[in-house]
């Protein structure tokens, strides 16, 4: 076992005072480790991190906002609550589920195409 997956055992939660995680990797990578994560707001982060909720967000550039945030590793029994939604929030992308969401896509693609293609036929143009 690495070092830090061995070290993330003793983490509270994930800290990131930064405004330009892009991909959330991070952000998914700890969920799925059972920590929530305490981020600066930002387009990404918001679409994965819900305040209260599986994380803590505050203003970039805020340190009132942050403290905030922050203060809720004084709540044993909240921080609890944001480590269970924070590991329900990154099993649905787990490979199985990202998977099924990756081939329903591509069947309802492909029954579109094929929709359009019969209605050509038979009309003779397309819609």
């Amino acid at each position: 076992m690495g070092r830090i997956v061995q070290g993330i055992c003793f983490w509270r939660c994930i800290h990131l005072p930064i405004s330009s995680e892009t991909l959330g990797l991070v952000i998914l990578e700890s969920m799925a480790s059972g920590l929530p994560v305490i981020a600066a707001k930002s387009g990404p982060t918001n679409e994965q991190v819900e305040h209260g909720v599986n994380g803590m967000l505050f203003e970039n550039e805020n340190i009132e906002s942050m403290l905030e945030a922050v203060s809720v590793l004084e709540d044993p029994e909240h921080l609890d609550l944001l480590r269970r939604n924070a590991r329900k929030e990154a099993l649905d992308f787990a490979w199985d589920k990202t998977s099924q969401r990756l081939i329903d896509f591509y069947m309802e693609a492909r029954n579109d195409t094929l929709l359009e293609v019969k209605l050509y036929s038979v009309e003779g143009r397309y819609v």
